[in-house]
């Protein structure tokens, strides 16, 4: 496939297309858009199968989604800064976001897992983001109450981010 001067691409049996739009779309989900659009039409599909909703703590729940994306975009940054080309870093995301999914209590609760598999769910994030949004969830508690949890986003972000940009400044193939 190549692009023209146009910037249209062309397949090499087909009529040209246009180049795909970078702008989200207005109503986001699956079409486009941040990674905010996930929780959001979880919440609308919560609402309209089972009739969840949230009763006022709107902005506890958005400063635990935004601290949760930018802590896994701190990882994320963390692991290409570690990787030396994609398919490394693919690997290395791939080797931590499974056992985060399934150590973290998104599939059952810390509770029920033995005492040193879950000292080891401490040391993700999606561990502190499930716990809190639960809790503001089902409790609708109040910033005080997922103060911890937030505490440790924030940690991790602080965590990742610097230490990818101290590893970046390490490197003498990035100078």
């Amino acid at each position: 496939m190549s692009a023209g001067r146009s910037g249209f691409s062309r397949e090499p049996h087909g009529p040209p297309r246009p180049p795909p739009s970078s702008s989200p779309s207005p109503v986001g989900g699956p079409v486009g858009g941040s990674g905010a659009d996930v929780p959001v039409n979880v919440l609308i599909v919560a609402r309209w199968l089972f009739g969840i909703s949230l009763a006022g703590h709107y902005w506890v729940i958005a400063t635990l989604v935004v601290a949760f994306i930018l802590s896994s975009l701190g990882i994320g940054q963390l692991i290409s800064v570690v990787s030396r080309n994609q398919s490394q870093a693919v690997q290395l995301a791939v080797f931590y976001i499974m056992p985060s999914f399934v150590l973290s209590g998104a599939f059952t609760p810390l509770e029920t897992q033995p005492e040193r598999v879950r000292s080891v769910a401490y040391f993700f994030p999606l561990t502190y983001f499930l716990h809190g949004f639960r809790t503001a969830i089902l409790r609708q508690a109040p910033f005080a109450d997922v103060g911890q949890d937030l505490l440790a986003l924030l940690a991790f972000v602080v965590l990742t981010f610097g230490l990818s940009v101290l590893l970046l400044r390490m490197r003498p193939d990035v100078r």
